[in-house]
């Protein structure tokens, strides 16, 4: 599994960005996720591609929990600041060259849609994403930028410069911005070229409709190396998780090469294909399999004035009493999840 591929060093050096870990309450509350655990769930969901539920139990942290914290700690800032943190160790040893970069995208099918998607003009309008990625002249990855199948190249590449992280490693001030920018045809636009230039950076963007032979596939050639290497491993990491689904569901799996596709199915479809045993709801199956058992309703408390009678719209708590119990909810909300670690 993707976890077991996890580096050590990679973790260490990630650990420093990361918030420090909590004690376990030692009044016998259930122990907190460490960051070890969460950040191997979250690589195990970022390499594949699996759903945050099918996230194994054997990585310690449910996928559920991942997500959370995924959100929170870019909130925080964390992957910015790790990220900046590597790029510096790369330019520290002069392997990162942030002066020059290069700019060009890669589509990919989005079969769930989502926000950030758009019919691809390349896929019979199927919908998909465009990555636009910014890498310096060895083809390290500086910045990316998503959106829509459909976006136009030409407006992804000033906000992708924008977001060019600010890079130390040697004596001197961080560098802010690249010197020079190299681009295809997709990218030719003459307003491109002048917010470049006001930005100091020189741009060497091809122009549409003349011959081929420019020269500019000799730099350019990076960053299509790297957007083959980050799909090829995805595709390696994709195959390790199926080839994981294939062990542990063993010969109920049916033989239809559209399985892992991304393919969303219906609950009858998926009993066919095998990837469940069976349909029923959570009352039916329980009861089926454990007599004895009861269902409990777990339903979020009400706030401490509300469970006295205090309702947030009288007239006496109105307007600051409303403030007062949504404080008060949010206080209780923070106790509740703490007493899972979270």
């Amino acid at each position: 599994m993707a976890a077991s591929r996890m580096p050590d060093s990679f973790f260490d050096l990630a650990a420093h960005h990361l918030p420090p870990e909590r004690t376990a309450n030692p009044s016998g509350e259930r122990p907190p996720i460490g960051n070890r655990s969460i950040v191997k769930a979250l690589r195990f969901v970022l390499t594949t591609g699996c759903r945050w539920e099918d996230v194994p139990a054997e990585l310690g942290c449910s996928g559920r929990s991942a997500h959370r914290f995924l959100q929170l700690w870019e909130e925080m800032g964390c992957w910015d600041r790790l990220h900046a943190d590597l790029l510096r160790l790369l330019r520290q040893a002069d392997k990162l060259d942030p002066d020059l970069v290069i700019v060009d995208a890669v589509m990919v099918r989005a079969f769930g849609g989502g926000a950030l998607t758009g019919p691809s003009p390349v896929d019979r309008r199927k919908k998909g994403t465009k990555h636009t990625l910014l890498v310096d002249r060895h083809g390290a990855p500086l910045a990316i930028r998503t959106a829509g199948a459909n976006a136009s190249d030409h407006r992804q590449i000033i906000p992708l410069v924008l977001d060019f992280p600010k890079i130390g490693g040697k004596p001197g001030r961080p560098k802010e911005l690249p010197d020079e920018l190299y681009a295809d045809r997709g990218y030719d636009s003459d307003d491109t070229r002048r917010l470049l230039a006001w930005l100091g950076i020189e741009p060497h963007i091809a122009r549409r409709k003349t011959p081929h032979g420019s020269g500019l596939g000799k730099i350019r050639w990076v960053v299509e190396r790297t957007i083959a290497w980050l799909k090829g491993l995805q595709g390696e990491l994709h195959t390790e998780f199926t080839d994981w689904v294939k062990q542990r569901r063993g010969a109920t799996l049916a033989d239809n090469p559209e399985l892992f596709t991304g393919e969303v199915w219906t609950g009858a479809r998926a009993l066919e294909l095998g990837l469940v045993d069976g349909l029923g709801s959570l009352r039916e199956i329980v009861a089926k399999k454990y007599p004895q058992a009861e269902i409990a309703v777990a339903e979020p408390r009400k706030p401490l004035l509300a469970r006295l009678g205090i309702a947030g719209g009288s007239s006496v708590f109105a307007g600051a009493g409303d403030k007062v119990l949504a404080a008060i909810d949010a206080v209780e909300q923070r106790a509740h999840w703490s007493r899972f670690g979270l």
